[in-house]
């Protein structure tokens, strides 16, 4: 663990931020790290390190990577001034404090996971699976089975609003939703398409086609956009309104299935 470079850094006693004048090094520069770079470059300077050099390059030269987020006319507001984009890790050392925006494993071969860290990734495998066997305790109330069942996954993206699809907790839920033998159709109007091992799914065109027909319905993200649906537009569209609800979307209907996470049969 002490043989990568970052850990002197990272277990180096650091001062507590008592002022404006604070310098800070934010590790990972994707969705989560680099909008709150240039929300923290508005007050502080800011060192935004990043593994991948073509990012770290492209941001030198005031490309965002994420524009659905964050825009190039974003980046030439702090550029130069309180944000400095590198790909050195001697570019961290001497920071007042560091703030690490990078995904378990990247940050697992850094060797400084916390504990609590580790845990909710265990956290959010288990809900995946929590997930399959809510879908298949309602159909299961509904007299039917996983195997065989018409299944629409709804929402792609690892979070919502955006367009990226890594990380997102639908290509495991879609993996083995696939595996007993269930049709799994699936729709989000940020993401055209998802690659997951069991084969890359299109999205369905509109809420409408990806529903029609469906015994069951699994809601995993909460794009502004869709928040407008109905529990009674849900019901006349599926064959068999089973509805797994993720993102606490409805609430309970009459001749619905419908199971929140957290919250059981409601």
């Amino acid at each position: 663990m002490r043989d990568n470079p970052l850990n002197s850094i990272l277990y180096t006693n650091i001062p507590e931020i008592s002022d404006l004048g604070a310098k800070i090094g934010i590790l990972g520069q994707g969705y989560v790290g680099l909008p709150l770079t240039m929300a923290s470059a508005r007050r502080f300077t800011i060192f935004g390190y990043d593994i991948c050099t073509d990012t770290i390059e492209n941001l030198k030269a005031g490309s965002s990577h994420i524009q659905d987020i964050i825009t190039d006319e974003h980046l030439s507001q702090h550029l130069g001034k309180t944000y400095f984009p590198t790909s050195d890790p001697e570019a961290l050392r001497r920071r007042d404090i560091l703030i690490i925006c990078v995904p378990t494993h990247r940050a697992k071969k850094y060797g400084f996971i916390p504990r609590f860290i580790e845990t909710s990734g265990k956290i959010n495998e288990f809900m995946k699976m929590h997930v399959i066997n809510l879908a298949d305790r309602g159909l299961r109330k509904a007299g039917k089975r996983l195997y065989g069942a018409k299944v629409a996954v709804m929402g792609l993206t690892y979070k919502k609003n955006i367009s990226d699809p890594r990380e997102s907790p639908a290509i495991k839920i879609i993996e083995e939703l696939v595996n007993p033998g269930t049709e799994v159709r699936v729709y989000d109007p940020f993401a055209p398409s998802l690659e997951t091992k069991a084969g890359v799914f299109t999205s369905a065109g509109s809420v409408g086609e990806a529903l029609a027909g469906a015994e069951c319905a699994v809601f995993l993200v909460d794009h502004d956009c869709d928040r407008g649906i109905s529990m009674e537009r849900v019901k006349g569209l599926m064959a068999s309104p089973v509805v797994v609800d993720g993102k606490n979307l409805f609430e309970g209907g009459e001749g619905v299935v419908l199971l929140g996470i957290g919250k059981g049969e409601m």
